[in-house]
């Protein structure tokens, strides 16, 4: 197929990429926008504002605690409508919404997927995905309807009502015209769910380089950093115990339903935690630049954000195996992996790089060119742009 930019009348060229598109716009879909936290409004903001500049117009349609609203934010447009209302309601509102102000643009989804699969069968409007990863099996874990953890629940029999909601979220998938996946482990749940090989493409998650930098001569106060929200599936339970056992400080950055917990375990073992709750974005850096080991111990990533910051920002990385991590990390090469086949868990892990400086200052410096070559924002945000408007 002859390439989208090809085809734009009018394109401005610098660098061999375009600056300015006149004529075509995007409508990005997400559940959550900032200030609401997490990996899908990261991305839904990030995106929206990268591509404000380079097309006539962009829009965001997402979803509020609150009333229903209408925003304008650095020429973005963001229709936010209300949790509270009743279902049929609240899709049908989303679905108008998107219908509205998806004109002569692509739309981009990045959550919501029922509601976009709505407006496609009241419009046949085409639709690209961005899967963050398994909407029923996160559903069912939040809601506290099942322990598992995401692998193992691919092959649970599941309730009537998850089975509904799987083929439902399934049939969403089907009717887009490409299904972007952040991880190789992403993509294969995603096989198995019954979706083309020929209309998956694997992006991954990526990161701002100039804002997350390397910066050799901060001095690390933070021991131990890890950044996410405070969801049981991430581990953090683990990561306090191990640090509380090494000696080790630890800074937790993120908020969320399992924070009294958390704290009340680190007052338990006499761990050292520092409990931050959510950080402003541009304070991330500083805090990295102040950590000698950044852990991510979830059960289940696609690529995760502040993994991709922290590498970028020069602070060893352990994370875990079987999960979208190990696109990220190169096992004993570029950072560490927990429970593989060698065994290694967060506090072998975590006492492996205390004992091995040498190989952790190697590993930081290749982690960095990792990030710059795979997960650059530039040209994986491009990508993404293209496939969204072909």
């Amino acid at each position: 197929m002859k390439s989208t930019y090809a085809r734009w009348d009018h394109i401005v060229r610098k660098n061999n990429y375009p600056l300015c598109v006149l004529r075509s716009g995007i409508c990005v879909v997400s559940g959550i926008y900032p200030p609401e936290s997490g990996g899908p409004a990261k991305f839904a903001a990030t995106f929206s504002k990268w591509a404000s500049p380079r097309l006539s117009n962009t829009s965001v349609v997402t979803l509020t605690d609150g009333a229903d609203c209408f925003l304008q934010e650095n020429g973005i447009r963001i229709r936010k409508i209300s949790r509270q209302r009743n279902l049929v309601s609240r899709y049908l509102r989303c679905a108008i919404s998107i219908l509205s102000l998806s004109k002569n643009s692509g739309v981009l989804v990045n959550g919501m997927f029922l509601e976009t699969f709505l407006m496609h069968m009241l419009s046949r409007k085409k639709y690209v995905v961005k899967i963050p990863g398994d909407a029923v099996w996160e559903r069912a874990r939040n809601s506290e309807q099942t322990k598992l953890n995401i692998n193992e629940f691919q092959n649970t029999n599941l309730p009537f009502k998850y089975k509904l909601f799987r083929a439902a979220f399934t049939l969403s998938l089907r009717s887009a015209n490409k299904v972007i996946v952040p991880s190789s482990h992403l993509k294969n749940m995603v096989i198995a769910w019954g979706i083309q090989k020929e209309k998956i493409e694997l992006i991954y998650n990526s990161i701002s380089l100039e804002n997350f930098s390397y910066n050799p001569k901060g001095e690390k106060k933070i021991d131990v950093i890890t950044v996410s929200r405070l969801v049981a599936w991430k581990g953090l339970d683990e990561v306090i115990l191990a640090c509380g056992k090494l000696d080790l400080n630890l800074t937790i950055v993120g908020d969320g339903p399992e924070r009294l917990n958390l704290e009340n375990l680190a007052l338990k073992c006499g761990a050292n935690v520092n409990f931050l709750g959510d950080v402003a974005q541009n304070l991330l850096p500083n805090l990295y630049a102040r950590s000698k080991y950044f852990v991510l111990n979830s059960t289940f990533e696609a690529t995760s954000y502040a993994l991709l910051e922290a590498r970028a920002c020069g602070v060893f990385s352990i994370a875990n195996s079987k999960t979208g991590s190990e696109d990220v990390i190169h096992h004993r090469v570029d950072g560490m992996l927990c429970k593989g086949d060698d065994g290694f868990t967060v506090e072998s892990a975590l006492k492996y790089a205390i004992n091995n400086q040498n190989f952790v200052d190697d590993a930081k410096f290749k982690a960095r060119e990792r990030t710059e070559e795979l997960f650059n924002m530039e040209i994986n945000f491009k990508r993404i742009l293209e496939l969204t408007l072909s």
